[in-house]
């Protein structure tokens, strides 16, 4: 089965670097295998970017009790600052006590294809991750997702307790820890992080009311491929319950990975274009020069 971006959406630029695409609307299936109604529980999520072949997410061991569940993203009571309506997006609230999680299964012969893989990219070699999202500001500090590789290499994206979006670059003992100002995650939000090949990183983000962030640093680029995509958590390996802080409580509605680092205006239209224009309502502003 192959899922497809609506007519309406723009497509978001560079694609054939494109690696994984899962959008809140499109290829979502239930335990019975079929399409998610709205307001049903999503077990399963088919990456629709043509490069993946075909990866899906899972909730842990396929249960209904793990799923989001699919709404359309709650829109402001007063106010045109928000969430627009009628937009498709997963809600992660926990249920009945339960956490909410999905990961990505194990890609396999696409391994190559990711981030910091063997195959040659078109673009620049490296990681480009977007990602709208909403955390819950009265269940902080929370994770909202975690990308990694073998040996400890990780990307993470979490809010903490006075509400900073906060990504994190791990690769041993070379780590970088950026930590956004102004830009309030519990509102709608965009954020798109990169790492390049010769290590530089970077965090982007904006919320609905159009603050909006830029930073990096340095990390030793990875020496292997970034295919391990969590979203949430429920359990940690050895099976123990993940900490609160480790689960992710909000709403998600969209995820892109690229194998390649894009340009500045590429990143520009995703974030502005493709991602806050379809998701979001508020103000347009500037991106902020790098300073």
């Amino acid at each position: 089965v192959t899922f497809e971006l609506p007519p309406d959406r723009m497509f978001p630029p560079v694609d054939m670097d494109m690696v994984l695409h899962f959008v809140g609307g499109v290829g979502g299936n239930g335990a019975d295998g079929k399409n998610t109604a709205p307001n049903g529980l999503l077990v399963e999520w088919h990456d629709i970017a043509p490069l993946g072949n075909d990866n899906l997410m899972r909730t842990p061991d396929k249960k209904t009790e793990y799923a989001p569940k699919r709404i359309f993203w709650p829109t402001p009571e007063s106010g045109t600052i928000g969430a627009k309506g009628n937009r498709s997006v997963l809600d992660f609230h926990p249920r009945d006590g339960k956490p909410i999680a999905l990961a990505l299964s194990d890609p396999a012969g696409e391994k190559s294809k990711f981030p910091f893989g063997e195959a040659t990219p078109r673009g620049d070699k490296g990681m480009t991750l977007g990602v709208v999202f909403q955390a819950d500001s009265s269940k902080l500090p929370t994770r909202i997702l975690t990308l990694s590789g073998e040996n400890g290499v990780a990307v993470l994206l979490r809010v903490d307790t006075e509400k900073k979006l906060i990504a994190e670059f791990l690769n041993g003992t070379s780590t970088a820890v950026i930590t956004s100002k102004d830009v309030d995650p519990t509102q709608p939000s965009t954020a798109v992080l990169t790492w390049s090949k010769d290590g530089t990183v970077e965090l982007r983000a904006k919320d609905a009311p159009g603050k909006s962030f830029r930073s990096g640093g340095k990390v030793n680029s990875p020496s292997g491929p970034l295919m391990r995509l969590q979203l949430g958590k429920v359990m940690n390996p050895n099976q123990s319950p993940a900490p609160a802080a480790e689960q992710f409580t909000g709403y998600l509605g969209e995820v892109i990975l690229y194998s390649s680092v894009l340009k500045n205006d590429q990143i520009q239209l995703l974030e502005a274009k493709v991602l806050r224009e379809h998701y979001i309502q508020g103000p347009l502003t500037t991106i902020p020069v790098k300073k």
